[in-house]
């Protein structure tokens, strides 16, 4: 259990690294309850954030509109609050001291706000403009109201001048209102407890009135101090009344019910906040699950610890598990992931370096889910590495959506899918797995027109070093082969801005299986190297695939359309989120393949074309949908054209607790199937759910605002668990699939 704490004290050390002093000064959105998703937050170019969270940093120029939810803000360093309600357009004009900014300046076009102004020992300005008037603000406490038919402001606490756009200007103090559209433009005295009334319906839910410098709060229930209004103020009077005032005087509680608040005050004083940056930071960060998982047919309990971290482009998530039969505490008992005791750290070995340091590496690579940085086809770099659930290289002919973790948490990878773009050249990298690489490969890309940059020219290889291994079969009945794919391709024309892109490519790829021995596949011979005739046959060319097409997006929705072209034994997109699974099956098919074209077989000239559709969108915060489908048919020898079997269906659903917010069960649901139509012709030996499908899909139901329950449901293949080697169906190439229930509860802060 130390070495489990270890990795999570380092990152709760680290966490207070991250929290930055502002070099100038800010709004920071401290809290807000958006229940329909509609707020929306535009920066200083106009353009809606797509998303935002507690601590959004709102500088000069930024805008809210708060729909049906409510936002607090506070002015740093100064230490002001504001809060808007519902319905309110609200949005901050310029900060004192923000680049020699004079005064605090914010703009209320409709809604309502409440200020509490920060009076320190400096000169404090705000200002306040609504569509009819403007407030001048000396250290106070007051609400701004602007809507159909009414603009008031009404004071609690100090004063404020309304200088209207044509009149006289008015000084309001406390217990006072002045509306705006008034004919007769004055300061109009109000009950106290009718002003109480209304600040308690527009109280702070998060920020602290006692945290403002220079405020003194006032008790719900206490009447506030009325200002004398017998007569007009003089002019020097007024010019007195325009420097800090002092908190008016309060009428005071009986001994025992004044020391009780002197207490309670203490308290909360001391007290950390529980919306400080720090506990946000917090929230955002740890994440635990505990509860059950199936691995290959077998029931574990499990604790697992994810911490997250995701600052701006980059994200970081570490998978720390505990997965046991009976005893958490006793070792012997964890489930060690294809053989191997991954909380060792290489104190299981032999005492050889070499060993001790690479078990050491392992252990330690498998409790890093993801490291992510950057959007990949569109950003100068990006960096994905952990447990990747759709690697692609360039535009995907060759690698597309290729999955490491189809089979997590039974078999974990470390895989690698990174790149970079310099403008004149770039180039990709691929890895299946860091600590026991067997798919590799990288893609290499030339701008080579300065005048057009968006063209690109690039060449791909792509290898898996050991295809016939990792299963029970013998790989020496495959000829123990590796199987490597290239080919190059053309970006002709890109356009990326903000809230558009769109991309135009063309790819022509082939493949090469080498074989290190000669197989013996049911008597099937073919020879060590590489068998001739597999590209040529008198002078046609075969075994290859072209894809060409569009992919691109508009605002949220994301689209894609493909032309595909394959030949003989070739499939585009050979690398895929099946590929793991049916690999051993797919070289059956090239040794038979070559045996027929040996022995002069007009099938092995059969093209396969068809199209391939993909779209998608999201709502902020509430549901994401995308759909695709491949739809092939192929042409004989003899020019008869039918449908291939080969199709695809990729479909991804998921509904957040946002969509619907009385109703907080939500979830998602992903499935991607080859062959489908023949699923449902029912050819072959086929179900929805076999070898050739990859699925995954959760119900989360909210127990209380930090812990859900959780429901799970996958399939996975079957592995020895010591030695992590795929099991097949008896007699068959089909690896054998079992489904994974997990029952968790989720712990989040």
């Amino acid at each position: 259990m130390k070495k489990l704490l270890l990795p999570i004290l380092l990152i709760l050390v680290g966490l207070p690294v991250s929290l930055m002093a502002q070099e100038e000064p800010t709004a920071v959105l401290e809290y807000f309850e958006d229940p329909y998703g509609d707020m929306i937050i535009t920066d200083d170019t106009g353009t809606a954030l797509d998303y935002f969270d507690f601590g959004e940093d709102l500088p000069p120029g930024f805008s809210i509109s708060t729909g049906n939810g409510m936002a607090e803000i506070r002015l740093y360093p100064n230490g002001t609050i504001l809060k808007l309600a519902e319905n309110t357009d609200f949005s901050i004009t310029n900060l004192q001291g923000y680049r020699g900014s004079p005064s605090n300046e914010f703009s209320l076009l409709a809604g309502k706000m409440r200020t509490i102004a920060a009076r320190t020992s400096g000169s404090n300005y705000y200002n306040v403009r609504t569509p009819t008037a403007v407030m001048g603000v000396r250290g106070t406490d007051f609400i701004n109201e602007v809507g159909q038919g009414a603009a008031n402001v009404v004071v609690r606490e100090g004063l404020v001048e309304v200088i209207p756009f044509s009149g006289n200007p008015v000084m309001a103090g406390a217990n006072q209102s002045v509306n705006t559209l008034s004919e007769v433009f004055q300061a109009t005295d109000l009950p106290p407890q009718q002003v109480n009334q209304m600040f308690r319906n527009m109280g702070f839910k998060r920020l602290s009135p006692a945290d403002v410098p220079g405020h003194t709060p006032m008790a719900d229930e206490e009447p506030v101090a009325e200002a004398p209004l017998e007569e007009q103020p003089a002019e020097e009077e007024v010019a007195e009344a325009q420097e800090p005032a002092p908190a008016p005087e309060v009428p005071t509680l009986d001994e025992q019910q004044m020391a009780d608040a002197q207490e309670t005050e203490k308290k909360e004083e001391n007290k950390p906040s529980a919306d400080s940056k720090l506990a946000q930071v917090l929230r955002d960060i740890i994440g635990m699950e505990i509860g059950t998982t199936t691995i290959n047919g077998n029931t574990y309990s499990k604790v697992v610890f994810q911490p997250r971290v995701e600052l701006g482009k980059f994200r970081l998530g570490l998978f720390l598990p505990i997965i046991y039969t009976d005893n958490m505490f006793d070792p012997a008992q964890w489930y060690q992931p294809e053989g191997n005791h991954e909380w060792s750290f290489g104190t299981d070995q032999n005492g050889i370096i070499k060993d001790v340091l690479l078990d050491i590496l392992r252990d330690t690579m498998l409790k890093l889910k993801y490291v992510e940085y950057g959007d990949q086809g569109w950003d100068p770099f990006y960096l994905k590495i952990g447990n990747l659930d759709n690697m692609s290289i360039g535009h995907g002919a060759i690698m597309n959506g290729f999955a490491n973790d189809a089979e997590f948490p039974a078999i974990r990878k470390v895989g690698l899918n990174t790149g970079f773009d310099l403008g004149v050249f770039g180039m990709e990298l691929v890895g299946d797995n860091l600590a026991d690489p067997s798919i590799v490969g990288g893609r290499l890309f030339l701008n080579p027109f300065k005048g057009y940059d968006p063209f690109q020219i690039g060449v791909t290889g792509i290898a898996d070093l050991f295809p016939a291994r990792g299963t029970e079969a013998d790989p020496a009945d495959y000829g123990d082969p590796w199987l490597l794919a290239f080919g190059m391709d053309l970006e002709l024309f890109k356009i990326s801005r903000d809230n558009f892109r769109i991309l135009m490519f063309g790819d022509f790829s082939t493949m090469m299986p080498v074989f290190r021995e000669e197989t013996n596949l049911d008597g099937i011979l073919i020879e060590s190297g590489v068998s001739p005739g597999i590209w040529l046959d008198d002078g046609q060319l075969k075994n290859y695939g072209i894809v060409a097409g569009l992919r691109g997006s508009v605002f949220s929705f994301n689209w894609s359309l493909e032309y595909r072209m394959s030949s003989g034994i070739y499939k585009p997109t050979l690398f895929n989120a099946h590929y793991d699974r049916n690999k051993l099956n797919y070289l059956s098919e090239i040794i038979n393949y070559l045996w027929m074209a040996k022995n002069d077989d007009p099938d092995t000239q059969e093209l396969v074309m068809g199209i391939y559709g993909e779209a998608g969108f999201s709502l902020k915060d509430k549901i994401s949908l995308s759909a695709g489908y491949y739809w092939p048919w192929e042409i004989s020898s003899a020019g008869e054209i039918s449908f291939a079997g080969e199709d695809v269906i990729k479909i991804t659903l998921a509904v957040t607790d946002k969509l619907i917010p009385p109703f907080p069960i939500h979830g998602s649901i992903s499935y991607e199937r080859t062959q489908l139509i023949n699923t449902f012709k029912g050819e072959g030996d086929l179900s929805l759910f076999d070898a050739n499908t990859v699925v995954y899909g959760e119900l989360v139901y909210p127990l209380a605002p930090v812990v859900d329950l959780v429901l799970g449901a996958s399939t996975t293949i079957l592995v020895d668990p010591d030695t992590g080697e795929t099991l097949f169906e008896p007699g068959t190439t089909r690896p054998q699939v079992a489904p994974v229930i997990n029952i968790e509860t989720r712990i989040h802060f």
